[in-house]
């Protein structure tokens, strides 16, 4: 697995890394694989210390954190993320059943929660989504007039060049 600096439609790969922590490193080689492909870069973890040490360090975009890990599961993970001082998109994802409810009533702030095994086509679509309302939000803090509304879903404002299509 490489992790290196590129750029997609996304922004720069160094900009946006995704932290993928799931404690089957056969799991996170996989998304990190397929993730590469597509030109976004992985910053990979195998517990939830070590995501956390991740986040911290790289200040990703999205966070794809499986919810039964040892030691900090997922759900700690997202708690943590919740008080950090940067925007972040966290993603959870388990195969156990019990563990998708426990997300989804506890989801402190998760973007998504998605069930094992993962569908692929799903996990883009999930962190495709996240890194484009991230983008939003960075033209939308930077005060030029964007809203974030993604009507234009990603692409450039007609009017000003801009990710909101939306007349201002």
């Amino acid at each position: 697995m490489n992790v290196v600096a590129f750029d997609s439609e996304f922004g720069s790969g160094k900009d946006n890394p995704v932290v993928v922590a799931d404690d089957d490193s056969n799991q996170v080689f996989e998304i990190a694989e397929f993730l590469e492909r597509r030109c976004i870069n992985v910053v990979p973890a195998f517990d939830g210390e070590s995501a956390i040490a991740a986040i911290e360090k790289h200040r990703p975009a999205v966070a794809l954190i499986d919810v039964n890990m040892p030691g900090w599961d997922g759900i700690r993970v997202a708690e943590i993320v919740r008080h950090l001082d940067h925007k972040l998109a966290l993603i959870l994802m388990s195969g156990d059943s019990e563990a998708i409810v426990r997300a989804n009533r506890n989801h402190e702030g998760a973007f998504a929660v998605i069930e094992k095994p993962l569908a692929m086509k799903h996990v883009a679509h999930f962190i495709e989504a996240a890194l484009l309302r991230d983008s939003a939000s960075r033209w939308s803090d930077a005060g030029d007039g964007c809203d974030g509304c993604m009507r234009c879903q990603g692409s450039a404002c007609r009017r000003r060049t801009r990710l909101c299509g939306s007349t201002l």
